[in-house]
């Protein structure tokens, strides 16, 4: 069962690293970047993500996992930087 997984990024460079990383891996998952222009945080969402690809734990050595219900506020409160595609866009 595909799931959406969160990662909020305190610096832009540590975000850049985890896609550029995750582009190796070469999975079929969508995914967006988001900016909270208070907190100067970026929000990292991954659609499609399955219980195979749950390796993806790496990625907690440089961003901390949100829980799902803060999607509400991400969509409401933020600005969107990249929808759907932000591993191709910037990889």
């Amino acid at each position: 069962q595909a799931q959406s997984v969160i990662y909020s990024f305190e610096e832009l460079d540590n975000l850049l690293l985890v896609l550029s990383r995750i582009s190796k891996l070469e999975l079929d998952i969508k995914s967006s970047i988001y900016l909270d222009e208070d907190s100067k945080k970026y929000y990292l969402i991954l659609d499609g993500v399955s219980k195979k690809d749950l390796f993806l734990a790496f990625i907690c050595e440089y961003a901390t996992p949100v829980k799902a219900s803060h999607l509400t506020y991400i969509y409401e409160y933020t600005k969107c930087i990249i929808k759907g595609n932000a591993i191709s866009s910037l990889t």
